[in-house]
């Protein structure tokens, strides 16, 4: 399953990406500012991020988003599983 993570680099969200990729999943996520030390733990854990959102990015999503978001309303729009 192809899991991306939106915010994925706040402290549990990368945690979280990191324990999904050691299970397996395909983990990949994006977030408004990529910088270390977040962006170098997910490389080392093999989680591919980016601060470019594209809206075919993935199928799962998480984090705490405003609603007025282009990536929130790509997902409530778009009727996406989500993980609240």
């Amino acid at each position: 399953m192809k899991i991306h993570l939106i915010g994925v680099c706040g402290t549990a969200m990368a945690t979280l990406a990191a324990m999904l990729k050691r299970k397996g999943f395909d983990v990949q996520g994006s977030d408004q500012d990529v910088y270390p030390p977040m962006s170098d733990f997910l490389a080392a854990e093999g989680v591919i991020f980016s601060d470019v959102f594209e809206e075919n990015e993935g199928h799962e999503f998480g984090g705490r988003l405003t609603r007025i978001s282009r990536r929130s309303r790509w997902v409530r729009r778009g009727g996406f599983p989500r993980l609240r």
